[in-house]
C-alpha cells in the first residue's frame, strides 16, 4: 500500500507501477493492450490469436511491455516493439502497396504512436516464412529467428521470462 501523505491510500490507484530491483517500471495494462492489438491487427486484415500473442511477447521482451520507448544503450530501436529504422524502411518499401495505410507512416512515429508500432511489428511477422507458432516456446524461437535475428543479443529464455512476467 502506498500512502498519499494526506491520510488517503493510493493502493488501488497506482496499478501500472511495478517494483523491479528497486526501480519503478511502467508497462501496458495487459487486458487493454491485448484488446488494442486485436483491434489494430484486425484493421489491416492480419488478426489471429497467435499473432496477438506473438506481438504481446515481442513487446514484453523488447521494451518490458512498453516501459522503454528507446533502445537501452546506444541502439536505434524505437517503440514498444523496439523496431529499428532500417527494418521500418524496408517494410515500408516492400509492403506499402499491399498495406496502403502504412504509406504515410514515418519512422519517428514508432516512438510515440502505438498503432503505427503495432501495425509495423505485425507486418514484420507477416513478412516471415511460415505461420506464427501456436506454442509459447515456438513463438519465442520464431521471435529469435526472425525478429531479433540470430545476430541479436536477445535469447529465447529472455523472451520466455519476459512473456511470463508481463503476459502470464
Amino acid at each position: 500500500m502506498v500512502s498519499g501523505g494526506l491520510g488517503c491510500s493510493l493502493s488501488g490507484f497506482i496499478t501500472g507501477i511495478k517494483v523491479n530491483k528497486g526501480t519503478a517500471d511502467m508497462g501496458y495494462n495487459l487486458i487493454q493492450f491485448r484488446k488494442f492489438v486485436d483491434k489494430t491487427t484486425t484493421e489491416i486484415g492480419l488478426y489471429s490469436l497467435n499473432s496477438t500473442d506473438q506481438l504481446l511477447g515481442t513487446a514484453a521482451k523488447e521494451s518490458e511491455f512498453g516501459t522503454y520507448l528507446y533502445q537501452l544503450g546506444s541502439g536505434p530501436a524505437l517503440g514498444a516493439y523496439q523496431m529499428e529504422p532500417n527494418t521500418f524502411s524496408d517494410l515500408l518499401k516492400r509492403y506499402g502497396e499491399r498495406f496502403r495505410v502504412i504509406r504515410d507512416f514515418h519512422v519517428s512515429q514508432l516512438e510515440y504512436d502505438l498503432r503505427v508500432s503495432t501495425i509495423m511489428a505485425r507486418i514484420k511477422y507477416f513478412s516471415c516464412p511460415g505461420p506464427i507458432p501456436t506454442t509459447l516456446l515456438g513463438r519465442a524461437e520464431y521471435w529469435k529467428k526472425y525478429y531479433n535475428t540470430p545476430a541479436g543479443l536477445g535469447t529465447v529464455a529472455e523472451y520466455l521470462n519476459a512473456y511470463k512476467r508481463h503476459v502470464g
